[in-house]
């Protein structure tokens, strides 16, 4: 009868703790003239980023986590110009770029940046190579 009861427990603890775990980091994958997202919709304030380049010449792929002002939208964001200031009513916060093929990550985080005081924030994609954002995704609620 022992092991019965032992084994119910080893599969209730492992139930629970299968459970328990966090979704897999947000990831954003640059394959072509495309750039997509996998990932929570929710994140906490300190998080790390991954991003793959899948280019296979060379390339410049840039994100860039951002606020909006309230009457701007992800679809707004998708098609901003690839240029550095961005449009007043896009507010950046962190940003990052490879030059070569690859799997990348960086830790980001918000409470750090004098720009965040809360809301949503969003991901904008770039390639040198386009004159305007390949796409962008969000809004992504922020946990303190």
């Amino acid at each position: 009868m022992f092991p019965s009861r032992a084994i119910v427990l080893v599969c209730v603890v492992l139930l629970i703790t299968g459970c328990a775990r966090p979704a897999h980091d947000p990831t954003l994958t640059f394959r072509g003239n495309e750039c997509s997202y996998a990932g929570p919709r929710d994140l906490q304030a300190n998080f790390t980023l991954n991003w793959v380049v899948e280019e296979s010449g060379p390339s410049t792929s840039i994100y860039a986590i951002v606020t909006l002002d309230q009457d701007k939208t992800v679809d707004d964001l998708a098609r901003i110009p690839a240029e550095d200031p961005p449009p007043s009513w896009v507010h950046k916060l962190a940003y990052d770029l490879a030059t070569s093929p690859g799997t990348y990550s960086k830790s980001v985080d918000l409470t750090s940046k004098a720009a965040y005081h809360e809301g949503p924030i969003y991901i904008v994609c770039f390639s040198a190579n386009e004159d305007v954002a390949l796409g962008a995704v969000g809004p992504f609620e922020v946990a303190k």
